[in-house]
């Protein structure tokens, strides 16, 4: 019985103590005395005690009277209970063995019924099989004949035929699959030499009818394909028949070296063979209410990865970094050509499957764009701090004061630098949008840079010049009219710095409230 349930008989009020100490969790007795002692002596304490002592034994005894007759009662009808339990044993028992052997018999018949079934099914497969067989032996005698007929070739309702031995080859193969244990490897063999053949009929049709532009055919034939679960042997066809001779004769190190628009003839070239050789397929397989000859996708499947596969092969040297200029216009006009490959996918299934191709993805990846800017920012920060590590002089001044505040120009060479590289970051021979935060970046450095040069050359003491008597006076005019160049070219500098900001937002493709935002917050100033 937990402490919660204790009803304990309530200590009287003249008592040093409650009942309600005794039932505490932490009920301690060194504890009790300590307590206690501090408010009454140990033997009136000791006399409380016993007072209470006296109730407990009194309640006590009122609980026995209270519960006696029920104690009695419990232990009369306990009488004679054992012999009750034991005779009950004996048919418990009993029942027990009858259930178990019940049991077993079900557990038998469960095996025996599994067995019936399971020869059953063996029974139904084999009778499934052989009438497979049948069929197979049928259909082989029906395929030959059609396949071998000396005038196939030349039927004019070829197509017709086709279409029938696509049906048969269905079944045959469906009926193979539920005979796979009893054909022989005889029927085997002599199917597969029949699809072969019955493929390398399709296949010249198809080829044919690509050749002729005959749309109701071509349709029929990509019908056969999609029938036979061919698809991918129709589109590895195109690709290998029509689309790599004509790209084995474009791309190739020869027509990129013709002159500085090589590559963006390359890729024009390969455009008008969407537009010519393979615009009829696009237009069957791409169109949205033909859903006969869906499931085909020639653009990529069978285009584009050829074209990727010769330009890493014949003209990898596309992806070299080394010469900036040359990278840049090769990239831009690689762009632009993913782009217009782009509005060819009439579909957005079409256009997904050319984003996640793994071909594509890797294709953009060997372009490094990193050592690029590099290579750019390496150019651009050196001709920046050959200005900026220079002495100041009388020869950093463009001019005089009057003939510049005429021209609304920087007074400075240096500001003049700085603010012609910052517009030079963004010129489109150098800027590329996959590298905006790069350059958006470099032009704060250029700024931060230039913020810093001011600083400096405040404290920097100007160059005597002893070869004029009143030297000083000179000097002083000298570096007078340096800093209120300085400070006109300062003020500028502030003033045209927005430009800098709607130049980057005019290069951004997508202005997101995000970017602006982030765009808005630098607060340049010198």
């Amino acid at each position: 019985m937990s402490k919660e349930n204790i009803n304990l008989p309530r200590a009287p009020k003249d008592l040093c103590f409650s009942e309600i100490d005794f039932i505490q969790q932490n009920f301690n007795v060194d504890a009790f005395l300590q307590e206690h002692k501090k408010n009454t002596k140990l033997e009136t304490m000791r006399d409380d005690l016993g007072i209470y002592l006296k109730l407990l034994r009194s309640a006590m005894i009122d609980l026995i009277n209270k519960d006696y007759i029920d104690f009695v009662n419990l232990s009369s009808n306990m009488i004679g209970l054992d012999k009750a339990i034991n005779d009950l044993q004996t048919p418990l028992g009993q029942l027990r063995e009858e259930v178990m052997q019940v049991q077993q018999i079900l557990d038998d018949e469960v095996v025996t019924i599994t067995h019936n079934i399971n020869e059953n099914k063996k029974v139904r497969d084999y009778k499934q099989s052989i009438f497979s067989l049948q069929y197979i032996y049928k259909s082989l005698n029906k395929l030959t004949s059609i396949l071998y007929l000396n005038t196939f070739l030349e039927n004019p309702v070829k197509i017709d035929i086709l279409e029938q031995a696509a049906a048969e080859f269905n079944q045959l193969q469906f009926h193979m699959s539920r005979c796979k244990l009893n054909i022989t490897n005889e029927k085997q063999k002599q199917s597969e030499k029949l699809e072969q053949s019955y493929m390398t009929h399709l296949n010249e049709f198809f080829l044919a009818c690509i050749q002729e532009q005959n749309s109701v055919l071509l349709i029929r034939c990509l019908g056969i394909y999609v029938t036979l679960d061919k698809v991918c042997d129709a589109e590895n066809l195109v690709r290998k028949e029509i689309i790599s001779p004509l790209i084995y004769s474009i791309i190739n190190i020869e027509n990129l070296q013709t002159d500085l628009l090589g590559l963006q003839n390359i890729y024009s070239k390969l455009l008008t063979i969407l537009n010519v050789e393979l615009k009829q397929l696009l237009d069957i397989t791409l169109h949205p209410n033909r859903f006969s000859v869906k499931g085909f996708n020639f653009l990529v499947n069978s285009f584009w990865i050829d074209v990727e596969e010769k330009i890493e092969h014949y003209i990898k040297c596309i992806f070299a970094p080394g010469d900036p200029i040359l990278f840049h216009s090769r990239y831009v006009a690689t762009l632009e050509f993913l782009e217009k490959l782009d509005t060819e996918c009439v579909t957005s299934e079409c256009l997904i499957a050319l984003k996640n191709n793994s071909q594509y993805k890797n294709f953009l990846k060997k372009w490094n764009l990193p050592v690029y800017f590099q290579i750019r920012f390496q150019e651009i920060a050196n001709g920046i701090e050959t200005i900026l590590i220079e002495p100041i002089s009388p020869t950093s001044i463009k001019g005089t004061l009057e003939s510049l505040a005429l021209q609304n120009e920087f007074s400075l060479y240096t500001t003049y630098i700085i603010w012609e590289n910052l517009q030079k970051i963004w010129d489109n021979n150098i800027y590329l949008y996959q590298l905006f935060h790069k350059f958006w970046k470099f032009s704060l450095q250029i700024c931060a840079r230039y913020q810093t040069w001011i600083q400096t050359v405040l404290k920097e003491v100007w160059p005597i010049e002893n070869e004029i008597n009143n030297s000083n006076k000179i000097e002083h005019s000298t570096k007078l009219n340096f800093l209120i160049c300085l400070y006109k070219d300062a003020e500028k500098f502030i003033n045209i710095l927005p430009s800098l900001l709607e130049i980057s937002r005019i290069k951004l493709k997508e202005e997101t409230p995000t970017i602006l935002k982030l765009l808005k917050g630098y607060n340049i100033t010198c």
